[in-house]
């Protein structure tokens, strides 16, 4: 294998780059793009979560319960309702989520002693978020009973509020989170989403490149020269991995400057894992590339191979302890998988190389095992 001759056919590769502008430019910008634009969207954060209210009884003690509503931020209050069949409607066209019920006699039930049930109605068509509103709405309800018997039992026993609190729940929590203190949920999925991202579209436009090499028979040249196979595998896969790195520090200022996620831990480790995951994305490519023959066949092989195990299985989204075996086995299967566990451990956990050392030797592993089925798989004398 000679040096020179994987010089020559990455630089001829590289100015092929930069020739096609729409190719360069595409392969910069809709990495950023999509990190922008879904770093924003992507969140299980739910706030202003419109609501309505249908108070039968119209007492100040139903106003009351009625404000703890309407003063929350996870809620917007869209006003009070008249009759209970405004509330079909209001579901069904999607103008709110949720509607209490406050029943008659509601105060008077209260005050003597009686327990009151109060319905909510929500919106179950997707299934997650309607379990997250219904827990909103149980912890607002319970947060106000526990409020009523507080001052009940201060009013009875002479005791101060506070007392009161303390006799109602003697044993209280004090919940600590590491890592992401504010429980902000971009933070999680925002160090992810760039692995999704490096994940899917540089092996893509790798692959595609070197396909409509193929189509248009440039490819022929390849056959016909004395490049060796490990030669050309090189001179091919070189450019398009520097352009994966170079996006991959795009994101990360992306991810740290624009969505405001902390950095904590190692650089050079990080870099390191880029650098290796990049390999690996790489690799891919060029494997799909020398495996079809028409770009369209190269998208979709691509969409399969990178992008679905990427979202289902690399623990984005789906923590790995939840998945099954057969879905736990496939994680481990995926280069992804051990860049997202180096990621969120980078960026929220703070911790350097001496605590991610086993995924980055994997990395490796895996950027050694597909470079080297590339270069099983070339061969200069293609099946017509």
């Amino acid at each position: 294998m000679k040096l020179q001759r994987i010089a020559t056919l990455a630089r001829k590769e590289s100015r092929e780059i930069l020739r096609d502008r729409l190719f360069f430019v595409l392969a910069l910008v809709v990495p950023a793009t999509l990190m922008l634009t879904l770093g924003y969207g992507l969140t299980t954060d739910m706030e202003d979560i419109p609501i309505a209210i249908l108070d039968h009884d119209r007492t100040p003690l139903s106003r009351e319960y009625a404000h703890k509503f309407i003063g929350s931020r996870y809620f917007d209050f869209r006003g009070y309702l008249q009759r209970e069949g405004q509330i079909d409607s209001l579901i069904s066209g999607e103008r709110v989520r949720v509607v209490v019920v406050i029943p008659p006699r509601f105060q008077s039930d209260l005050r003597h002693g009686r327990t009151v049930a109060v319905q909510s109605v929500v919106s179950g068509t997707v299934v997650q978020p309607a379990e997250t509103v219904g827990g909103y709405v149980q912890a607002t309800t319970a947060a106000f009973s526990h409020q009523l018997a507080a001052a009940h039992i201060a009013r009875r026993e002479g005791l101060s509020r506070p007392a009161a609190e303390g006799r109602l729940t003697p044993v209280q929590l004090q919940a600590r989170f590491f890592y992401n203190e504010p429980l902000n949920s971009r933070w999680g999925i925002v160090p992810g989403l760039m692995m999704i991202i490096l994940m899917f579209t540089l092996p893509l436009l790798t692959a595609v490149s070197i396909v409509r090499e193929k189509e248009s028979g440039a490819i022929d040249n390849v056959y016909a020269s004395n490049l060796t196979p490990a030669e050309f595998l090189a001179g091919k896969a070189i450019p398009y991995w520097i352009l994966a790195v170079m996006n991959g520090l795009l994101l990360w200022a992306i991810v740290v400057v624009v969505h405001d996620v902390p950095f904590r831990g190692s650089p050079l480790a990080f870099l390191a894992a880029l650098v290796l995951f990049c390999l690996c994305t790489t690799a891919l490519g060029l494997i799909v590339s020398l495996l079809v023959r028409s770009q369209i066949a190269a998208i979709l092989v691509m969409i399969v191979l990178t992008l679905v195990p990427a979202v289902l299985f690399s623990g984005v989204f789906t923590p790995l302890d939840s998945l099954g075996a057969a879905g736990q086995f496939q994680a481990r299967l995926l280069p992804a998988t051990y860049f997202n566990i180096i990621a969120q451990a980078s960026f929220l956990k703070g911790l350097g190389f001496e605590s991610v050392w086993r995924e980055t030797a994997t990395l490796g592993v895996y950027a050694a095992i597909l470079l080297s089925i590339g270069w099983w798989q070339f061969t200069k004398r293609p099946k017509r």
